[in-house]
């Protein structure tokens, strides 16, 4: 087994309530991952009081979501093009947990065929059966349509410039 010497100040000493005791390798970057995850949460929390999400209720906005489209967003979040982000599986994982927890799930019926890639009339089967105001996405290449039975299609921009503190 190797060893390696690392020097931090007090203060990152005390922050991550370390001892005098070895750590492993493992338990530092459990430390570190940890510390990081919570930076980014207190940054996200910041984003979320400064464009307003945070004063939002439950019934103000409500995530829908049936399986398919779970299914979907699990699936695109595994590729290896998003591997060169650090953490980024990780915290993918953590929002997919987050939106398994909060989301209400649909089991869309309705059979819809009007999207050239027919995998993503799942989308639209899922905003009719909901009776989403919105369905937001940066697919405008094969979302070329910008309403459907009542749902909005916009992207992410949009909605918040536009839509969400309305």
């Amino acid at each position: 087994m190797k060893n390696i010497n690392i020097s931090i100040s007090e203060i990152e000493f005390n922050k991550f309530r370390l001892k005098s005791t070895p750590l492993s390798f493992s338990e530092l970057l459990d430390l570190v991952s940890r510390e990081l995850t919570r930076q980014k949460l207190s940054e996200s929390l910041r984003l979320s009081e400064e464009s307003g999400l945070s004063s939002m209720t439950a019934s103000d906005s409500r995530i829908r979501v049936s399986h398919a489209v779970y299914q979907e967003y699990s699936s695109v979040l595994q590729r290896p093009k998003f591997a060169r982000f650090p953490d980024f599986f990780s915290n993918a994982q953590l929002i997919l947990s987050e939106l398994e927890r909060i989301a209400i799930f649909y089991n869309p019926r309705a059979r819809v065929d009007l999207l050239k890639d027919l995998d993503d009339n799942r989308f639209l089967k899922l905003a009719k059966s909901s009776k989403a105001h919105f369905l937001i996405t940066g697919n405008h290449r094969d979302f070329d349509i910008t309403e459907f039975h009542g749902t909005q299609i916009v992207n992410m921009r949009d909605y918040f410039q536009n839509h969400m503190l309305r």
